[in-house]
């Protein structure tokens, strides 16, 4: 990054005109601050903010609008703007660099790539970057707020700055887009044949893989499914009905993950294995042979081995989905859910490369009425509360 009297060459430039004097009051300004906000328009993307903010002239104003991997500039960083709320010589307004970040996937993520270059640039300490609620108690940036620690250790961690400490981490891009990242070491699965409501016991979870119902409403599970010697399910259902292999997620041991096609648990060797866990494979970037493809998996439709007629192929309807991640840089697992979508959009929101968390290794769950999330003591995503699951799949503390 190379910063020329206040305008930034890697920034798209939308500078706010000078004639509209009151979004650009032009006062002189040595920044000592990062202020960090969202936009509180969600889904509507970067540009759409930046037009906004260069055409109109009201008192609002800052500097760089950032969306997915893409940065505006509106002002130079020389200029203060209007975006603190902390009056005309607040040091929020005055003293501080305005960043608002677009409430779209991948938006934070290239804000944590772009606030670091800037500090390196500018040389403000990371002890600098600020909420718009430091200045004025507004819940801004409200999507970043309930992660803030999260947010900066991860600008530390681009800056070269160790992280000291283990966490789990939420994240709410939007309504349709949740995550929780965690340890490799700290994925669990619990089986618990209760209803999603009466989950009590656990946070930070999602529901886990396929499962189906005995006659007498208890579940169990349709996927292959092991953990700590006990295996749960070595062969999934769709080996029986079409001969076909099953994607299982593999944490091992040593804290390492990788993916698999197989048939039967017996193929692994579950001496050096913590947990397997079958699903849908969608993305392996670590196996160049892999390829999505549901029908091999048997999430079809057609005559079975006996020739009776089974439809599979609902797994790609429009739905909320749950799948399981890997980003093998830094060595985390994310569990995530969808709201609404179908796999082909759910497919281009997960496989965006343009960050380093992006996820290696990608492995649907589940979806429908047995989809939720809950987050840091609390349901974030709530699915269908009647329905009874057969396992669920979460970070111990």
């Amino acid at each position: 990054m190379k910063i020329a009297n206040g305008i930034v060459d890697t920034a798209i430039q939308q500078i706010i005109p000078i004639t509209n004097t009151k979004a650009r009051p032009r006062h002189t300004m040595t920044a000592e601050f990062i202020t960090i906000h969202n936009t509180a328009n969600a889904g509507a993307t970067a540009k759409q903010n930046a037009d906004y903010v260069v055409n109109q002239n009201e008192y609002k104003s800052w500097h760089f609008t950032v969306g997915n991997n893409e940065i505006y500039q509106h002002l130079p960083i020389t200029e203060s703007g209007w975006h603190a709320e902390d009056g005309e010589h607040g040091y929020g307004n005055r003293k501080s660099i305005g960043i608002e970040i677009a409430e779209v996937y991948g938006a934070d993520r290239t804000a944590i790539k772009f606030i670091a270059e800037l500090i390196k640039a500018t040389g403000i300490s990371i002890d600098k970057v600020v909420s718009h609620k430091n200045w004025s108690g507004k819940n801004c940036p409200r999507l970043i707020l309930p992660h803030w620690d999260s947010f900066i250790e991860d600008i530390k961690a681009e800056l070269g700055v160790e992280e000291v400490k283990s966490e789990i981490r939420y994240k709410k891009y939007n309504d349709r887009i949740h995550e929780l990242r965690g340890e490799v070491k700290d994925l669990v699965v619990d089986v618990v044949d209760k209803r999603i409501w009466d989950i009590t016991e656990f946070t930070n979870c999602v529901n886990g893989t396929f499962y189906w119902h005995h006659p007498d409403g208890t579940t169990y599970p349709t996927s292959i499914l092991y953990q700590d010697g006990v295996t749960y399910q070595s062969i999934a259902n769709h080996y029986y009905d079409f001969g076909a292999p099953q994607s299982v997620y593999i944490a091992n041991k040593d804290d390492t993950v990788n993916m698999k096609r197989i048939k039967n648990l017996s193929e692994l060797n579950l001496s050096n294995i913590r947990t397997v866990i079958g699903g849908l494979g969608i993305r392996n970037t670590l196996d160049l042979t892999f390829y999505y493809s549901p029908v091999t998996e048997g999430f079809k439709a057609g005559y079975n081995l006996k020739g009776v007629w089974k439809d599979f192929s609902d797994v790609l309807r429009r739905s909320n989905k749950t799948f399981i991640g890997y980003n093998k840089r830094l060595n985390k697992q994310y569990l995530i859910v969808l709201k609404n979508v179908t796999m082909a959009e759910a497919i281009a929101i997960m496989t965006d490369n343009s960050t380093g968390e992006a996820y290696d290794i990608i492995l649907m769950l589940d979806g429908g009425g047995s989809t939720f999330m809950d987050a840091l003591g609390k349901y974030v995503f709530q699915g269908q509360n009647t329905r009874r699951i057969h396992n669920i799949i979460r970070f111990r503390e």
